[in-house]
C-alpha cells in the first residue's frame, strides 16, 4: 500500500475512533477546587472566540480532567484532530480489509507522535499554535490538570484531502446510492446523527456525478426532514442562585427526534452552551462557549460552577451545532446549490433553546473594610484617599455593610502583599470579615486640546476571613480630565472609584 493510501486509511480510522467518542463531556468536579497554576496571567481568548483566516480553519482542542499535563495534551490533541477530521468529511467505510486497518492504526499513531512531540508540531500542514492549561487542586489535597490547544489548518490541505479521498474511492452512481442505503439502515435502528452524516455525506459527494442535481436536493432533503423533527427539551430553567457560588441544579437539554411512535434521543450531537462571563482584564463581560456532546440518552449536561453577577435574567444559550460535518466543504458547492445550503444552515440555527436564571450576592450582610493604596507615575503614594471613600459610598448607597479603613500610606511602603493584608487585619474588628483591598496606579500624564489628562490602571482583590482566600481579583483601566495634572489625577481616582462601586456591587460573592 503506498504512501497516500495509509494515510487515506488513516483518516478513515482516526474519524471512525474519535469523531464520535473524544467530544468534550461535562464531568462532574469536587465542590472545592483551587486554581494553583496556570501557563499564562490570563486564559487565551482563542479558547472561546475561534481564530478566523482566510486560509486556515482553527480547531480547539480540551481535554478533560487530567492526571498530568502531558495525559491532558495528549487528550486535548486528540479532540483537535477529531475536529480536523470532522471537517475534511471523510465518509466511513465499514469495508475495511484487515491490511487497511493495520495500516490505518499504524498512521494514526505517526500523527499522534510527531503532533505531541516537542521538537516537531507540524505534519500534513497541520500545526499547533498554542498549548494553554491549569493545574488545580482538589479538597483532597491531590491535582489535576485542564489543557487546551490550537491546531491551524490549511483550507487548501483539507481541499486536498477531499479530492484524494475522492480519487481513491472513485465514487460512482453507485457509492452515493450505496451511502443513501447506510442512512436508511441508520434511521431504521434509531441511530439519527449517524443517518443525517451519511446523508449530508451522500450529497456532497454526490457534487462529483454527472446529473448531480438530482442526488444532491434528494440527500440533502432527507438530511433537512431529520433536522426539521429535532427537538431540544430542556430542564434546570428559572432557578435562583448567588454570585460566587453555583447553581442547585445543572443546566440539562435532551435532543430528541420528534416521531410518530415514539421521540427518539440522538446521542453524539455537538451542542454549544454561550454565556458571558467577566472580562479578565477591564470591566465588563466576554462570551464563553462550552462544547458539550449528547450522552446516550441525548443529554447534553452543563454544570454552572460560578455565578458571575447580580442578574434577573442571566442568560444560557444551548445550540446545536452541527456545522462542522459539512462547513469545510462549502467552499465545493456549486452556485445554483448555494440557496440549497443557507437553507440548509438556516433551519440549522434555529435548533436552540435558552435557560434563564435569577442571581443575588450573599455579600451585603458581610462587614466590609475598603483600603486602597493610590501611587502616582513616579511611583510616590498619595497621601490624601480618594478611591476608597468613593467606592465606600457608592457601596453603602447599595445596601452594603462597607466602611473605610484611614490609615497612612506610609506603614505600607516595601510591604509585600501579605504584609499589607497581616496590616490591615490588626486594624480590623472581629466583626469584620471581608476586607477589598485596592491599588491605583497613575500610568500615564497627558494634555489634549488644553485640558491634562490623567490614565490609571487598578486592582481590587476581595479577601474573606472566614475561609482565609481571597475570593476575587478584579482589574480596570480608566482616564480623567481636568484644567491640572491634579484636577485629571484627582478626577480618574474618583472615577476609578465609582467604577469599581459598579462592578463590585454586582458581582462580589
Amino acid at each position: 500500500m503506498d504512501r497516500r493510501s495509509v494515510l487515506v486509511s488513516g483518516f478513515l480510522l482516526l474519524f471512525a475512533l474519535l469523531s464520535f467518542g473524544c467530544a468534550t463531556t461535562a464531568q462532574k468536579k469536587p465542590d472545592t477546587l483551587k486554581l494553583v497554576y496556570r501557563s499564562s496571567q490570563d486564559q487565551p481568548s482563542w479558547i472561546s472566540i475561534i481564530p478566523e483566516q482566510r486560509d486556515y480553519l482553527f480547531f480547539v482542542g480540551t481535554s478533560s480532567d487530567s492526571e498530568s499535563f502531558d495525559s491532558g495534551k495528549q487528550d486535548a490533541v486528540s479532540d483537535a484532530l477529531a475536529q480536523v477530521v470532522a471537517a475534511i468529511g471523510i465518509s466511513v467505510s465499514s469495508f475495511l480489509t484487515v491490511e487497511e486497518r493495520f495500516f490505518a492504526e499504524e498512521y494514526t499513531a505517526i500523527v499522534s507522535r510527531d503532533l505531541l512531540s516537542s521538537g516537531r508540531a507540524r505534519l500534513q500542514d497541520a500545526e499547533i499554535i498554542e498549548v494553554y492549561h491549569e493545574e488545580y487542586e482538589r479538597k483532597n489535597g491531590s491535582h489535576f490538570f485542564r489543557v487546551w490547544v490550537l491546531l491551524k489548518y490549511s483550507k487548501e490541505e483539507i481541499r486536498g484531502e477531499q479530492k484524494r479521498i475522492d480519487d481513491l474511492l472513485k465514487l460512482k452512481y453507485g457509492e452515493v446510492r450505496r451511502l443513501e442505503g447506510e442512512a436508511s439502515v441508520y434511521l431504521g435502528k434509531d441511530k439519527i446523527l449517524e443517518a443525517l452524516v451519511t446523508y449530508l455525506n451522500a450529497a456532497f459527494l454526490s457534487l462529483k456525478l454527472e446529473d448531480e442535481g438530482i442526488f444532491f436536493d434528494r440527500n440533502l432533503q432527507k438530511a433537512q426532514e431529520i433536522i426539521l423533527k429535532m427537538e431540544l427539551r430542556k430542564t434546570g430553567d428559572g432557578q435562583s442562585g448567588w454570585v460566587g457560588e453555583s447553581l442547585p441544579e445543572p443546566l440539562s437539554v435532551q435532543v430528541l427526534m420528534l416521531s410518530d411512535r415514539k421521540d427518539v434521543p440522538i446521542s453524539n450531537v455537538p451542542v454549544k452552551f454561550v454565556y458571558r462571563i467577566p472580562k479578565t482584564k477591564g470591566s465588563g463581560f466576554k462570551l464563553r462557549v462550552d462544547r458539550v456532546t449528547t450522552d446516550s440518552q441525548g443529554r447534553a449536561v452543563l454544570p454552572v460552577k460560578t455565578i458571575h453577577e447580580v442578574n434577573d435574567s442571566n442568560t444560557v444559550e444551548a445550540v446545536i451545532d452541527l456545522k462542522p460535518f459539512f462547513s469545510a466543504r462549502l467552499d465545493s458547492v456549486p452556485p445554483q446549490y448555494e440557496d440549497r445550503v443557507k437553507a440548509l444552515e438556516e433551519l440549522l440555527d434555529t435548533k436552540r433553546t435558552t435557560f434563564i436564571y435569577r442571581s443575588d450576592s450573599r455579600a451585603t450582610k458581610y462587614r466590609t473594610a475598603v483600603y486602597f493604596l493610590q501611587t502616582d507615575l513616579d511611583g510616590g503614594l498619595l497621601q490624601q484617599p480618594v478611591t476608597a471613600p468613593v467606592l465606600n459610598e457608592e457601596l453603602s448607597k447599595r445596601g452594603f455593610s462597607v466602611f473605610e479603613l484611614v490609615l497612612p500610606p506610609s506603614l505600607f511602603v516595601s510591604e509585600s502583599d501579605d504584609g499589607i493584608l497581616e496590616i490591615l487585619l490588626r486594624s480590623i474588628g472581629e466583626e469584620t470579615r471581608r476586607i477589598l483591598v485596592g491599588h491605583v496606579r497613575i500610568v500615564d500624564y497627558d494634555r489634549i486640546s488644553g485640558f491634562d489628562t490623567a490614565r490609571a490602571e487598578s486592582i481590587v482583590r476581595l479577601y474573606d476571613r472566614e475561609s482565609d482566600r481571597y475570593l476575587g481579583t478584579w482589574r480596570i483601566q480608566k482616564s480623567g480630565t481636568g484644567s491640572s495634572k491634579a484636577i485629571a489625577r484627582n478626577n480618574v481616582l474618583k472615577q476609578i472609584g465609582r467604577e469599581w462601586g459598579e462592578i463590585i456591587s454586582s458581582t462580589m460573592p
